[in-house]
């Protein structure tokens, strides 16, 4: 597990974790494995679960019987604040927390199975190391975007027809803070 304190507003994290797409053009490390153009989404109350291909699954039909994580990885927004993802073989667990407008703190884990021997340690590193580079990427474009809005940008930001999920969160967060 590891925390990691960047400069950006915490809710540019949500918003570009509700969104599978950028995989094919932002991580470089992911886009071999997974292709964001194929994500389906589901709502249960302010919760949300996307499923997204592996390119395998992208180029064809699902056998019958299959098991989906094989073929896909399933990601559940916790609203308000935290995902749970479930690549292949193990979850990775991720929460986003507020530490002032431009300050957020970002805690990741990965859980491996109970009964994972040591066999198995290069296999977890080699995820955990994926992990980080696709954080790692995600962190650079999210404090760019807080810089240019801390240095005059001001611009509403506006979501395309993949982003569905995005300006739903912000309605959800806009019906909690009104209550």
């Amino acid at each position: 597990r590891e925390t990691v304190i960047h400069r950006f507003n915490w809710k540019l994290a949500i918003d570009g974790s509700l969104e599978s797409y950028h995989l094919n053009h932002a991580h470089p490390i992911a886009a071999p494995v997974y292709t964001g153009y194929a994500t389906v989404f589901d709502f249960f109350g302010r919760n949300t679960r996307f499923v997204t291909a592996r390119r395998r699954l992208a180029k064809g039909d699902l056998p019958p019987g299959a098991d989906l994580l094989r073929h896909a990885m399933c990601t559940f927004h916790v609203f308000p604040n935290a995902f749970i993802t479930t690549p292949l073989d193990h979850i990775l667990l991720q929460t986003v927390l507020p530490l002032g407008v431009d300050r957020t703190a970002v805690t990741m884990a990965l859980l491996k199975p109970r009964d994972a021997g040591p066999e198995l340690d290069d296999h977890w590193n080699q995820s955990w190391a994926m992990n980080q580079a696709v954080l790692a990427d995600d962190f650079a474009i999210w404090e760019t975007i807080q810089a240019n809005y801390a240095g005059g940008f001001d611009h509403p930001a506006l979501c395309s027809r993949f982003e569905f999920a995005i300006p739903r969160f912000h309605a959800n967060c806009r019906e909690m803070m009104s209550r």
